[in-house]
């Protein structure tokens, strides 16, 4: 354990764990956890007995404080011969990570570098870094991208030539086959001919890959217990314009009433949010994120934190680029065999039955909400009234939100939402003269009392705010 101070001379209570390993001639850093427990069965295969100690593998989660990073490249790194970095996300996730590697490896002759995009759009970002071919590090990045025990021993070969470089780095793969198995993209899973509303589930096609379904399957027993008929498709990548047009196809023809996402990152580049997205424009339904954690129950219980930075970019913030609804964790990861030859702990995701059966009853109200009638249905605008002053009610940086309002309030009217027999405003101004002149969280409107009919659109009282009890 080490402690690091932020400022010189100040006390710091961050804590961490340095990593070390049996050195071996390759290490395999990855974002992915799949990449890992594969890893794991293909060195099980009595075909691939020679590989025994001459591999490592390790989450990048391990490696997040730069002095974690400097600790491993020092002490297991000091022998390796060739470094292999797969990275879900842009050169920013792990960038003092990607500069020390760089470091490591024209630090000594005959080092090998290989750095891999987890997704196509970061290809020519990343596999530059490395000191390879871009041709070689797009072809292996393919390989594992398709996942599977099949594409990962050729991956493997691939790499092994670069532990003894007696030819030039372009003539080391010439005769091995990298030309990957692939499996169909999407692919349906468990579709069953059962009666109820149907409801699209997207999944990772890399768990299927890597034999990690057992809460996939619990997902799809959870939704049909709310008496949901799920319609499950394996994905490489939301990001693949081929693979949207047949998500997008298949539960259209499916007539799903609501999505499941548990795919991580956006289906558009950041700089393109706000300019619609095509695969959800399309289906034009409500798309549910439900949450998988990179760390275990127990972990999640003992810490105040929630989300971890890792699994809050890609799992919360770059989704709702797509406008999904961030729901809750379904899944844990758990060490499934702390006795892998990879010398590192070799996990998979463990089903979470709360989160799960709260995301089914979540799925369920929300095909309700749309089988309902729009006059019956209730609808509520909170708008923001912080700092407690009535001259930021409903501020937002940027943005007209009174304006705004008035057009969801035309929008729902001529969508047949019943908006009371009231008239609303028509104006900016009319709406906030209307908000005003009910109970705010200034604390010059507590002599305001709402009337016995309150005003169609009242300001929602904060729990956070509102201290008095005397109404």
């Amino acid at each position: 354990m080490h402690r690091l101070s932020s400022l010189p001379g100040a006390e710091s209570n961050e804590v961490f764990t340095v990593v070390e390993q049996p050195p071996a001639p390759i290490l395999f850093l990855t974002s992915a956890a799949t990449d890992i427990s594969t890893l794991s069965a293909c060195l099980q295969q009595p075909e691939l007995g020679h590989w025994n100690e001459q591999l490592r593998a390790l989450p990048l989660d391990c490696l997040r404080h730069p002095a974690q990073i400097d600790h491993y490249l020092a002490t297991t790194g000091c022998t390796a011969r060739v470094l292999v970095v797969r990275l879900l996300g842009g050169r920013g996730h792990w960038s003092y990570g990607l500069e020390q590697c760089r470091r490591w490896q024209s630090s000594a002759q005959n080092r090998t570098l290989i750095v891999l995009a987890g997704t196509v759009d970061q290809n020519d970002e990343l596999h530059p870094i490395g000191s390879v071919s871009s041709a070689l590090s797009q072809q292996l990045a393919l390989l594992l991208r398709e996942g599977g025990m099949s594409n990962m021993t050729k991956v493997l070969k691939a790499i092994h030539p670069f532990i003894n470089r007696c030819k030039a780095p372009e003539l080391l793969n010439v005769g091995i086959d990298l030309q990957p198995e692939r499996m169909a993209d999407p692919a349906p899973f468990d579709w069953c001919d059962e009666p109820g509303a149907k409801v699209g589930v997207l999944l990772y096609r890399a768990h299927a890959r890597a034999a990690d379904t057992d809460w996939c399957h619990q997902l799809l027993t959870a939704l049909r217990s709310r008496g949901l008929s799920p319609r499950a498709l394996w994905v490489s990548s939301l990001r693949d314009p081929v693979v949207q047009e047949g998500v997008q196809r298949a539960f259209q023809a499916q007539d799903v009433q609501l999505v499941v996402s548990t795919t991580a990152f956006a289906s558009v580049q950041f700089q393109e949010a706000g300019l619609g997205t095509p695969l959800w424009d399309g289906l034009d339904l409500p798309v549910l994120q439900l949450l998988c954690s990179g760390r275990s129950k127990q972990d999640w219980d003992a810490s105040t934190q929630g989300l971890d930075p890792i699994d809050l970019s890609l799992q919360v913030v770059l989704p709702e680029l797509d406008g999904r609804i961030t729901t809750r964790i379904g899944a844990f990861r758990e060490v499934q065999d702390s006795e892998s030859s990879l010398s590192t702990a070799v996990k998979g995701l463990v089903p979470d039955s709360v989160g799960l059966n709260w995301l089914a009853d979540h799925a369920r109200c929300w095909v309700d909400l749309r089988q309902t009638e729009a006059a019956e249905k209730r609808v509520a605008l909170v708008l923001a009234n912080y700092p407690v002053r009535n001259g930021r009610l409903a501020n937002g940086v940027g943005l007209d939100t009174p304006a705004s309002t008035i057009n969801i309030l035309n929008w729902l009217a001529e969508a047949g939402v019943e908006l009371g027999s009231e008239s609303r405003p028509d104006t900016s101004e009319a709406l906030m003269a209307q908000l005003l002149s009910g109970r705010s969280n200034d604390p010059e409107s507590f002599h305001l009392h709402l009337s016995a009919s309150p005003p169609l659109f009242a300001l929602v009282e904060s729990a956070h705010t509102w201290r008095t009890s005397s109404d």
